[in-house]
């Protein structure tokens, strides 16, 4: 926007006769990007609950959309733990006394080991359930919001708050969850066996 236009639109408006708050939002709303969403607001005073049920909603596509990124990569993984399997048989039976085909078959065989340890430490299916568990219960609370009769916007953002304290307390738990432990061993048996 040229500062000529800029000068119209505050001539135009007569901002030497309004307050000075009043002519501060006509300035910063003309310059603004967003000018004519700012006016529209201020105009018509928008809908705390309209805008607290968009919010949600984007909280829902992002934890959906994350969740379906852990699931896919977790799938993905699995499917390449699988064509390496596969792969590495195949290379072995045909590689006969070549070294090269030994290393490749060595490599292919490392595959389904590699992506299964990763799939563990990174926990994906874990992330991929939380996520979408925690997208499901914003969706209930928002058609809750939605089709309430009178809808009490305090009590929904507290509940979305616990929400979001419960989905962090068991992202934690879950991610902690077997850091540093180990599987429990079973101890060689002592003194004779029975048969």
């Amino acid at each position: 926007m040229s500062a000529t236009s800029v000068i119209r639109q505050v001539d135009e408006r007569g901002l030497a006769e309004q307050s000075p708050e009043a002519s501060l939002r006509l300035f910063v709303g003309i310059m603004s990007p967003t000018a004519g969403r700012w006016r529209k607001r201020e105009s018509m005073g928008e809908d705390k609950q309209t805008a607290f049920v968009n919010e949600l909603e984007v909280e829902i596509k992002k934890y959906r959309h994350y969740g379906k990124t852990n699931n896919l990569s977790d799938v993905g993984l699995t499917m390449v733990s699988i064509i390496g399997s596969i792969a590495a048989a195949v290379v072995a039976a045909a590689s006969g006394n070549n070294a090269a085909a030994h290393y490749l078959a060595a490599g292919f065989a490392a595959l389904p080991a590699a992506c299964t340890s990763y799939q563990r430490t990174a926990k994906l299916r874990e992330r991929a359930s939380l996520h979408f568990e925690y997208a499901a219960s914003v969706t209930g609370l928002v058609a809750g919001m939605k089709y309430a009769k009178d809808p009490n916007l305090e009590q929904f953002a507290t509940e979305w708050a616990h929400l979001v304290i419960a989905r962090e307390k068991r992202f934690s738990e879950t991610l902690q969850s077997g850091v540093g432990t180990h599987p429990p061993t079973r101890s060689a048996p002592t003194g004779p066996i029975k048969v």
